[in-house]
């Protein structure tokens, strides 16, 4: 596997930026983790892929914005605090791509757990197979998913193709949503401890950005309460 940071292994990778460039003809290929081997966890806190991922030939799959693969039956993986802005730019059109903006793909007994994430860069991509801004093919045991964002103008699907049940959705939100302080009122994001927001443009890290402004007199949580999770869905309250 190919990774910024580590090509294939496990354990914890805490406040990380990239911005690197990574050219890939094979398989197997993240932002960050290319690989999470078998026997091992790996938790991903408070990280940023701002990079940009060119894939060439048909060999080059199994890729994500955070993690390319996740190969672990026995460990789990937790994702926290963590921005995709990156961009995967793959030159193949067909077949199972499996590219996510998080993760390529999990196999067939992997945990997943992950809170308080947004996917806002973008797949150059039409093809829709197996592709998701925020997974591209899940077949774990497990997915449990808490406050998870996607911008909904930079790909039209969050997970490509699941074959488990879920435990909470991943939100698409347009871009204006996520935008400035409109991403307070449509976003359950932690600003207080990992959120920044950003004036034109979507939220930052606190710990990657030059200035966190003061949330103090700014009207926060616009009322999305009456989202289903289960239909994906708003439903009108009676």
């Amino acid at each position: 596997g190919m990774g910024s940071i580590i090509g294939r292994g496990h354990g914890t990778v805490e406040s990380v930026y990239s911005s690197a460039t990574l050219v890939a003809s094979l398989s197997v290929n993240g932002g960050l983790v290319g690989e999470v081997n078998e026997g091992g966890s790996l938790t991903l806190k408070n990280c940023q892929f701002d990079g940009e991922m060119l894939l060439l030939g048909e060999s080059a799959v199994y890729t994500g914005g955070m993690i390319g693969y996740v190969n672990t039956t026995k460990g789990k993986v937790n994702i926290e605090h963590c921005l995709f802005s990156g961009n995967i730019i793959p030159e193949k059109e067909k077949g199972n791509l499996d590219l996510g903006g998080f993760i390529g793909v999990t196999n067939a007994k992997t945990r997943v757990q992950m809170e308080d994430c947004l996917s806002a860069g973008t797949i150059d991509t039409q093809w829709m197979r197996n592709t998701g801004s925020v997974i591209g093919s899940h077949t774990g045991s497990l997915l449990e998913m808490k406050n998870v964002y996607a911008n909904l103008d930079c790909f039209n699907a969050t997970i490509g193709v699941t074959t488990v049940p879920l435990s909470g959705y991943p939100l698409e939100l347009v871009s204006e949503s996520l935008v400035g302080e409109n991403a307070l009122k449509w976003t359950e994001l932690d600003f207080e401890k990992y959120w920044a927001v950003v004036e034109d443009s979507t939220p930052i890290l606190q710990c990657f950005a030059e200035k966190v402004p003061s949330l103090e007199g700014i009207e926060m949580r616009f009322d999305i309460s009456w989202y289903d999770a289960d239909k994906k869905a708003y439903v009108p309250k009676d």
